[in-house]
């Protein structure tokens, strides 16, 4: 069986990788959005519970398979607060 990541750990991922992607852009990108098939899963061990999620394992699916969550998400630079 794979073992499937933390969720916080496939957004960093695609944060780095649009981050990368933008660097040296002739432009300034202040928001990016993407919306992608993810597998949700809660993960109950050391008697802490984790929400897992990653991209599908397989690209082709079965009637047997439960249909991917969809995840919608959206980095945009705000500007910075006063502190207070």
């Amino acid at each position: 069986m794979m073992l499937r990541r933390p969720l916080s750990a496939l957004l960093s991922e695609v944060a780095e990788g649009a981050a990368e992607g933008a660097r040296g852009a002739p432009v300034a990108i202040r928001e990016i959005e993407m919306e992608m098939p993810v597998e949700l899963r809660f993960d109950h061990s050391g008697g802490e519970m984790q929400l897992l999620g990653d991209v599908p394992l397989f690209i082709t699916r079965t009637a047997f398979d439960a249909p991917p969550s969809r995840l919608f998400v959206r980095w945009a630079a705000e500007p910075a607060g006063d502190g207070g």
